[in-house]
């Protein structure tokens, strides 16, 4: 019995100081009380074998002092989520972290399940290298437990928000680094830039800047392609003259002689560079190779749309030089352009998809193809709906069906006829 009062006095004493929080300037302005206010949580949930996660956590909310029967219905309340918690079948790490990834959970929601600090470092990890997929899973986790010490995490801290390093920042840095702490330089070069906020919302095109120009070293190619593709066709979008257009279709083409020969990139010098525009005399490629390694890459636009009140669909590499020339402007005003530029959140929100992956279009099997790169899945396609017209679009379809990525009614939606496998 007095085990179950220290219980009640605990959830009591609690729901005040997050009163007493949010009728006096929030978060803000009582930050040594909001601390204390998740060390009881934590505590309280732990005491019934929950982790410490917002998902639990809101059982604890309150909107006024409860009363002696809503602490009893908090207690109820926390004794079944624990029951079905403790029951649930249990998840291996990777497993949680692939649902992470596949469902874009928030890192409140995934942290917690492995007692992690919530960080300015922790929150970037998550979001931007494992939500991203710049790296194994099982590896990010690794590093988010490496840094997860106060010491560490105070220094991370401190050389994030530092705009001038001085010795005693470069101390710092070098205890960081000797530690094995991952991912640092890319942390630290993400808060330099303009408007970094503590949501961590990094300019999106200087992100991809940053990797399309080998900043960061994923640890697959398959990872690398899947990064690249990602940012043009959610977060960035295709810029003619004034009009922006989402990037629907692209195709990889990446050549390294001793790693990834794939005989079906052209290897033109041009190619050899990174963040340019390249005509490959059928359509228009962004480029992102490595002269010092002589890998040659482009990614080639195979379909665009056009924003708007009307979207409209344009499919084809040329098709799309059409459209991008009919709207870059006459041979006098000089106005037109093209270029990259960021989408705002709200059309992110509103439109980020995973992009779906299938064979490139258009390739005979050569002799010299012995690794089979033509059946490979470089092809990435957004806006899967009946409106989209384009090449090979059924058979994508029923591939997507056999692989049971979609069902028959999606299927079905998508095309606007049954298909059968």
């Amino acid at each position: 019995m007095e085990q179950q009062d220290k219980l009640k006095n605990a959830i009591r004493g609690l729901a005040k100081i997050q009163l007493h929080i949010d009728n006096s300037g929030g978060p803000e302005e009582n930050g040594e009380l909001f601390e204390e206010y998740f060390h009881i949580r934590a505590k309280l949930l732990a005491s019934f074998g929950l982790p410490d996660s917002d998902t639990f956590g809101k059982i604890l909310f309150v909107k006024s002092l409860p009363t002696d029967k809503e602490v009893e219905t908090i207690i109820n309340n926390l004794k079944k989520a624990a029951t079905e918690y403790l029951l649930s079948p249990a998840k291996t790490e990777a497993q949680i972290l692939e649902e992470a990834i596949e469902n874009k959970l928030e890192p409140e929601q995934v942290l917690p399940e492995f007692g992690i600090t919530s960080h300015l470092y922790t929150l970037f990890v998550y979001k931007e290298i494992l939500l991203a997929k710049r790296d194994h899973p099982l590896a990010v986790l690794e590093a988010l437990r490496l840094a997860d010490d106060p010491k560490t995490l105070n220094l991370l801290g401190i050389v994030a928000l530092t705009k001038n390093f001085g010795e005693e920042e470069k101390k710092m840095l070098e205890y960081l680094n000797a530690k094995g702490i991952k991912y640092l330089d890319h942390y630290i070069s993400a808060f330099q830039l303009d408007g970094k906020d503590e949501e961590i919302q990094q300019s999106q095109l200087a992100e991809f800047w940053h990797d399309l120009n080998g900043g960061f070293e994923f640890k697959t190619l398959d990872d690398k392609f899947s990064a690249l593709t990602h940012y043009l066709m959610n977060y960035l979008c295709l810029v003619v003259a004034d009009q922006p257009y989402r990037i629907t279709e692209l195709e990889v083409y990446y050549h390294d002689k001793d790693n990834h020969p794939d005989p079906y990139v052209h290897c033109s010098s041009e190619q050899l560079f990174a963040g340019n525009w390249y005509f490959n005399g059928a359509g228009l490629d962004i480029t992102f190779g490595d002269y010092e390694k002589k890998i040659y890459g482009g990614l080639l636009i195979r379909g665009i749309m056009k924003f708007g009140e009307n979207p409209r669909y344009i499919s084809g590499p040329s098709n799309v030089l059409k459209e991008i020339f009919s709207n870059i402007g006459n041979i006098v005003t000089g106005e037109g352009s093209i270029c990259l530029r960021e989408l705002n959140k709200e059309i992110i929100q509103a439109i980020e998809t995973e992009p779906i992956q299938a064979v490139r279009i258009g390739l005979t099997k050569k002799k010299e193809d012995t690794e089979n790169y033509a059946e490979k899945k470089y092809r990435y396609l957004v806006e899967l709906n009946l409106q989209h017209k384009f090449k090979d679009k059924e058979k994508v379809v029923r591939q997507l069906l056999a692989d049971n990525k979609i069902t028959k009614e999606q299927a079905k939606e998508i095309m606007g006829y049954n298909i059968n496998l």
